[in-house]
């Protein structure tokens, strides 16, 4: 009965009706970061500069599983791009990132980020010898022991403006 007394109510007021044109869109990764940037330029250079937060990631993570004291150790090695000033994220900062359609296997990141894991962060966890990580997949927080190498990765994060080391 209810559909019946919908249809002249169509029929009458048309202009009600959404129309292709109207209809709203999720933002995508070029909407977010400012410009499309595209996979293979941000894998040889090696990194990317998120214009919002001034922050430059690497454009990989560690590839595989580490703890959070192996995860430091990893950025704090890295050299990319001329800079040697890596370091862990704070968990906000890689909360930032989350965002956007899923890539190919299954990680929602604002940027063509490679990511074969959950990712570590520099915040302390809820309990003593935990840190935070973070699953950029559906972006989850979770406290992890910092001994858990198991699914948890180093993405490593510098401060664009500063110079090389």
């Amino acid at each position: 009965m209810a559909i019946l007394s919908v249809i002249p109510f169509v029929l009458l007021f048309p202009f009600f009706l959404p129309d292709q044109a109207s209809r709203a869109t999720l933002p995508t990764k070029a909407d977010i970061v400012g410009e499309p940037v595209q996979r293979a330029e941000i894998q040889k250079a090696g990194f990317w500069t998120d214009a919002r937060t001034s922050l430059m990631w690497a454009a990989a993570d560690s590839g595989s599983g580490v703890t959070v004291s192996q995860a430091h150790s990893y950025c704090k090695k890295l050299s990319l791009g001329g800079f040697a000033d890596w370091r862990l994220p704070q968990i906000d900062q890689l909360q930032a990132l989350f965002g956007g359609e899923p890539d190919e296997r299954g990680f929602r990141v604002v940027a063509p980020l490679k990511l074969t894991g959950w990712s570590w962060s520099a915040s302390a966890g809820n309990e003593p010898a935990e840190n935070w990580s973070l699953d950029l997949g559906d972006g989850a927080r979770a406290s992890v022991a910092a001994g858990d190498a198991g699914l948890n990765r180093a993405l490593c994060v510098r401060t664009a403006g500063n110079p090389p080391r």
